[in-house]
């Protein structure tokens, strides 16, 4: 019976060492990398009285995603909410899609609950796009309405949620002031916030407004002389010269003979150029063009224009993603650099031609020198207020997403981030230590009752007179 008791012992420290092993295997969490912008975008000019409008809520990640959800508040005196409707960012890639437009309250002011997610298997997005739009109308009450994004958790493929960076919007309605007014009358160029920079002869000075790393400290809209052309920097924008160096002003200069288009292609407007030249910008801002339909050739559709950039490298012009506003006659872009612009139409995608080089002959054999070129990298991120995340509970959609609830409200004060938190003192070394230990232990408990084992066979065997 004793000897009984004993195997029971081994084969227990056996299935003990099995279930160790089993906890203590390595494991590496999917950790969520990179900020998701999440941002309004709404009219920037005012808005007539009961016009009806639409704000979109887009999306720019910087990891795969599968879901999202927001809340969102306005004021109800100035407008009101009529639908939301799911926008194109999860389906792009032909996925199925859950939405919910969420809970309106036109009473209080607020949206709640707007979801959305992939239901796909295993399907992600990494491409910026529209998750909701929202249509509007505007009341009788002139006045700036903003709209404020909250409880926004996004998440990605493994139910983890990642770091979102909030930019909230806004809306004038029956021409009120907005908070980044036009130019003063007669028109001196830029223009910018209430506490905004100088602005002389069309050249506008940042220097009040960026620091030493290039950053913008507040929004601000840019005007050309003419009042046709518009460039929004968002507040938290990096802008540096050619030289790597922050900016100090910004001009906005036309062209009245731009480079050449190719057959079937051309502008409806004047081209715009900027200075400094070389300028870059990160993470992209937006140029508004104001243009004439009556300008626009016969056959040519408005909601085909588009903004296109002058590229120096092929001499050719290069369109950008854009947005028509034909009620408006406005045309949006997003843009990284300072180079040519223009709206234009019938401006195809150039593909560079291939130059096939013979090498010649020599009789002398020339040293070798090895130039390593680094092609330039562009972050695209829209920045307003980082924020840490923090574990909430799951969206109610099919599949499960843990994700983390973010809330932050856009200000004109230069954005702090949070430091990133230390990382987890559970690595795999610390696991492979902690195994080796354990699996020290064990062999050392196996050894112990193998001995006893023995031992005990022994005494039996010599109480037995079979073994001296």
């Amino acid at each position: 019976m004793k000897l009984l008791n004993i195997r029971h012992s081994l084969a227990s420290t056996v299935i003990l060492l099995t279930v160790v092993l089993a906890l203590f295997q390595p494991s590496y969490p999917v950790l969520a990398a990179g900020t998701t912008a999440v941002s309004v975008s709404a009219p920037t000019q005012p808005v007539s009285p009961g016009k009806q409008f639409t704000v979109n809520i887009t999306i720019q990640p910087n990891n795969p995603i599968a879901g999202v959800q927001f809340n969102l508040s306005f004021n109800p005196s100035l407008v009101s909410v009529n639908s939301i409707d799911e926008g194109n960012l999860l389906n792009q890639n032909g996925a199925s899609t859950y939405f919910m437009p969420g809970t309106i309250n036109n009473t209080t002011g607020t949206i709640n609950g707007v979801v959305g997610a992939i239901i796909g298997n295993g399907q992600t997005v990494s491409t910026p796009g529209i998750l909701a739009v929202i249509t509007m109308t505007s009341s009788a009450t002139g006045g700036t309405c903003p709209f404020t994004l909250s409880n926004v958790i996004v998440g990605d493929i493994n139910g983890q949620s990642v770091p979102v960076n909030m930019v909230n919007g806004q809306v004038v309605t029956n021409g009120g002031t907005t908070t980044t007014p036009p130019p003063p009358s007669g028109g001196s160029g830029g223009g910018g916030g209430p506490i905004g920079p100088t602005t002389v002869a069309g050249v506008t000075n940042v220097t009040s407004i960026v620091n030493a790393e290039g950053i913008f400290s507040q929004d601000i809209n840019i005007f050309n002389d003419d009042n046709n052309f518009l460039l929004h920097i968002a507040v938290g924008t990096t802008g540096l010269n050619s030289g790597g160096a922050s900016l100090t002003q910004i001009s906005i200069i036309p062209v009245t003979t731009p480079p050449a288009f190719q057959t079937g292609a051309g502008m409806v407007t004047l081209t715009y150029d900027f200075t400094p030249s070389g300028t870059t910008f990160s993470p992209p801002v937006t140029v508004r063009f104001s243009y004439d339909p009556t300008l626009i050739p016969a056959g040519v559709a408005e909601t085909s224009l588009q903004i296109a950039y002058y590229d120096s490298t092929t001499s050719a012009w290069i369109t950008l993603p854009s947005t028509v506003d034909t009620a408006s006659h406005f045309i949006y872009a997003q843009i990284v650099h300072f180079t040519p612009y223009a709206v234009t139409y019938g401006v195809k995608a150039v593909t560079p031609a291939q130059t096939t080089m013979t090498p010649t002959p020599t009789t002398t054999t020339p040293p070798i020198v090895t130039t390593t070129l680094s092609p330039p990298i562009t972050t695209t991120t829209i920045t307003g207020t980082t924020t840490t995340p923090t574990t909430t509970s799951v969206m109610p959609i099919p599949t499960t997403i843990t994700m983390v609830t973010t809330t932050t409200s856009r200000t004109t004060i230069e954005p702090t981030t949070t430091p990133n938190s230390p990382p987890p003192t559970n690595t795999p070394v610390v696991r492979m230590a902690i195994l080796a230990s354990v699996i020290g232990v064990a062999l050392i408990l196996i050894i112990v009752t193998i001995s006893l084992i023995l031992l005990h066979r022994r005494k039996l065997l010599k109480k037995d007179g079979r073994f001296n």
